[in-house]
């Protein structure tokens, strides 16, 4: 029967924790529906002004989100300080939004939570 060696305790160095993969990937999903959701904001933006401000915030947000998704796969500590603050805004603006429509607000949150969990909990792989 041949020995084998035990496997290493840890992944080599520079590695990318699955956790912080799943957020990264989340953050591009997130952002990517919030600018889906600021361009259909634009569209019935001639019903009301609101819309328009509305839309430009979540323009904003989607930006932002896929800009820190990018950021954390690249393991950068401004890309997790980012993502971390903009999950708890998108979070905030879910809870928003419960009374309306309480599915996804509530798989939104759960969501956000997820990356921030993700991005805190694994803070020592991230770099300067």
């Amino acid at each position: 029967m041949a020995q084998y060696s035990p496997p290493p305790a840890a992944g080599p160095a520079g590695t990318r924790p699955g956790p912080v993969t799943a957020a990264a990937v989340l953050l591009f999903v997130d952002g990517a529906l919030a600018i889906l959701g600021a361009l259909i904001l634009f569209a019935l933006s001639n019903v009301a002004a609101i819309f328009t401000v509305v839309a430009v915030v979540y323009l904003i947000v989607g930006a932002a989100a896929i800009f820190a998704g990018v950021q954390v796969l690249a393991m950068k500590a401004s890309g997790q300080r980012v993502g971390i603050i903009l999950a708890a805004i998108l979070g905030v603006l879910s809870l928003i939004s419960i009374a309306k429509t309480p599915g996804t607000a509530v798989v939104q949150v759960a969501i956000c939570a997820f990356i921030i969990w993700a991005l805190y909990t694994n803070k020592e792989v991230f770099t300067g």
